[in-house]
């Protein structure tokens, strides 16, 4: 960092290797970097506190710095000599068509590209400022990962014209020569591939395709899930068998209400637990499909780029640069179906489709921590349904959560909306039991329909045309044994803590033979022959 001041007006005397020497008093001595900045702080801008209102000042003194970082810094430092009260203004960043919201805003609020100012900007009256005419959403950035050799994995960032530049160059799975990159220290508060570092591409940075230079797929550097549990922003490359895989659900963000798709998968890493393992969008839709129409054959995965997540107890979760091989050819892959194949684990009768079979007894009275989730299967025979209200709610269709209906117009609280569009949905509290104990249930949707055997819309209108009719499905639903897939959780209600059970999924074919049964019960009710089957 330095002062900017001629030396000789490009006629001082050079040394035999072309140098010339700058004079004592241009120099600021080194202590240490605080004492060092103040000193050059004092002396390029002598009496600030009396200064800062003349522009004349202001505009015949600056500081130059080899780095955004550096400027940064000194700019905080110069802020607090201005006389008067600071202002605070922070930057909305956003990341077009980032569907996964695998660019948390908290990543970009982190970054600081060429030309901008940082995330949370400090100013004071008088103190100077360059002003640039920017437009909504013209700021590009983009996150590459190289992996060498030895299976170490970097990050590059580009932002803006950078990204043009290397375009038609970059192609996954190619090898390239990458110079001049900016290396600086990854933020440790966001997930990354690497420990330490990150690369900055900017205009002095070069990438060259190599010709006859291949990396081999490597079988090194794999995490478990304990080493993802113990570091769970680093992002890690880690062999799973899948035991059972979901149906896909669609979320909606909070911030803008953008409607994203998730599936999650129950996997297991060798000699580890079960753990939850979320595919987002793409991977959700392709990788995920063929997982599901694999899952009878208890599929190998190595999935790369994967971070872990703790909220609700901890979980797997695929990023931006997460890429899913199914049943590689790797040692390790084999070394896990075989450990699969040789313990109790795959022939155990106490698991069902990955999951652990358990009564009712142990699951209202097993200890869950803190925001910790877990995943039973249950045999339960189905006692009754609780029906102090109707089975079913007005739903808002973009957050789920219950409106308020008036004059036929509905009003999301959640949404912050008075007029939405709204669905009916299936709320169900099942009444259930097994030969060590009794608990309630609930069930949303697709679970509560294949109890019940009617969409809601129609139940709804059963209920209004033949009380009996209804009355009969609802009994019909009942005295069935059925092996559920329960989320077991507790809540906090004021002072009391409650046990959470939900019903994820259900197993068995008894849903498809209750569900026949109630569609020709809905056609004969009375008041409805005129509706379309």
């Amino acid at each position: 960092m330095f002062g900017y001041e001629l030396i000789g007006n490009g006629e001082e005397e050079e040394t035999e290797d072309g140098l010339v020497h700058i004079p004592d008093d241009m120099i600021i001595k080194y202590s240490n970097d605080e004492n060092s900045e103040d000193l050059l702080i004092n002396t390029i801008f002598p009496s600030l506190h009396e200064n800062a209102g003349s522009s004349e000042y202001i505009m015949e003194r600056a500081i130059l710095a080899t780095k955004n970082e550096y400027v940064d810094k000194l700019n905080k430092k110069l802020i607090k000599c201005f006389p008067g009260d600071e202002v605070v203004y922070f930057s909305f960043d956003t990341v077009t068509d980032d569907t996964s919201n695998l660019y948390q805003v908290e990543f970009l609020n982190s970054l600081t590209p060429n030309g901008l100012p940082p995330h949370r900007l400090i100013l004071k009256e008088n103190c100077p400022i360059i002003i640039r005419n920017f437009k909504s959403g013209q700021g590009k950035v983009q996150k590459l990962t190289f992996m060498d050799q030895e299976g170490s994995k970097i990050y590059a960032i580009m932002f803006n014209e950078i990204i043009d530049k290397f375009h038609d160059i970059l192609e996954i799975g190619k090898t390239y020569v990458i110079s001049n990159g900016q290396v600086k220290d990854i933020n440790k508060n966001f997930y990354n591939v690497h420990e330490k570092f990150e690369i900055i591409l900017n205009n002095l940075s070069e990438i060259h395709l190599t010709v006859n230079q291949t990396i081999q797929s490597f079988n090194k550097n794999l995490s478990t899930i304990e080493d993802i549990m113990t570091n769970p922003n680093l992002s890690s490359d880690v062999i799973l068998l899948v035991l059972n895989v979901n149906d896909v659900r669609a979320i909606y963000r909070q911030k803008d209400k953008k409607k994203i798709l998730k599936r999650d998968l129950q996997v297991i890493g060798l000699r580890s637990e079960i753990v939850t393992f979320t595919l987002w969008e793409a991977l959700a839709t392709n990788e995920g499909k063929q997982l599901e129409d694999m899952r009878n054959e208890k599929p190998i995965i190595l999935a790369t780029g994967v971070v872990g997540k703790n909220f609700n107890g901890f979980t797997l979760s695929s990023t931006i640069s997460t890429i899913i091989e199914i049943n590689p050819n790797l040692p390790a892959a084999k070394e896990m179906m075989d450990w699969f194949n040789e313990t109790e684990f795959r022939h155990t009768s106490s698991k069902f489709d990955g999951y652990l079979m358990t009564n009712l007894l142990k699951i209202n009275t097993s200890e869950l921590s803190s925001g910790e989730v877990k995943y039973y299967a249950s045999k339960v025979i189905i006692k009754g349904l609780q029906q102090d209200e109707n089975i079913w709610y007005p739903s808002c269709n973009t957050c789920k959560s219950k409106v308020t209906i008036t004059k036929d117009i509905g009003r999301c609280a959640k949404c912050s909306k008075e007029s939405v569009d709204y669905s009916l949905r299936y709320l169900v509290k099942l009444y259930v039991e097994d030969d060590t104990s009794n608990a309630i249930l609930t069930l949303f949707d697709n679970e509560a329909e294949c109890i019940i055997g009617v969409p809601v819309t129609q139940l709804e209108k059963i209920k209004v045309a033949d009380i009996s009719e209804y009355n009969k499905i609802i009994k019909n639903s009942c005295n069935k044994e059925m092996i559920f897939i329960i989320k077991a959780q507790d809540k906090i209600y004021g002072t009391r803590t409650l046990r959470s059970l939900t019903v994820q999924s259900i197993k068995g074919d008894s849903c498809e033979i209750n569900h026949d049964i109630s569609k020709k019960a809905f056609f004969n009710a009375p008041g409805v022959d005129s509706l379309h089957r």
